[in-house]
């Protein structure tokens, strides 16, 4: 591996992603393979990024997919408690609608 950019700390055969925000005391310490920091540190110096910024970009992504998918879930879920199939569900629509026409 080659230099190792500051707030990098290799120790123990994992890297650390160390982070200080704007001056405040914070600091958050996230240990990765040697293999993923690598890929990190070149795909960051690809796009002219900090290591930590790309680390946070893709930690705030997968974040959301997470929530994506935990809503993903919870709509199937609550399609299989309603009874409803995909099969039903345009007549499901159809009756909706010709009752918001009647209101």
């Amino acid at each position: 591996m080659g230099p190792v950019p500051d707030g990098i700390d290799t120790r123990s055969g994992y890297g650390t992603l160390e982070s200080v925000r704007g001056g405040m005391a914070t600091q958050n310490n996230v240990h990765v393979s040697d293999e993923l920091l690598a890929e990190l540190q070149a795909k960051a110096q690809a796009e002219g990024k900090t290591v930590d910024e790309l680390a946070e970009d893709a930690l705030r992504k997968g974040l959301e997919e997470r929530s994506w998918q935990e809503l993903l879930a919870y709509g199937q879920e609550r399609g299989r408690a309603s009874g409803y199939t995909e099969e039903g569900v345009p007549q499901v629509v159809k009756e909706w609608r010709r009752e918001q026409r009647g209101r």
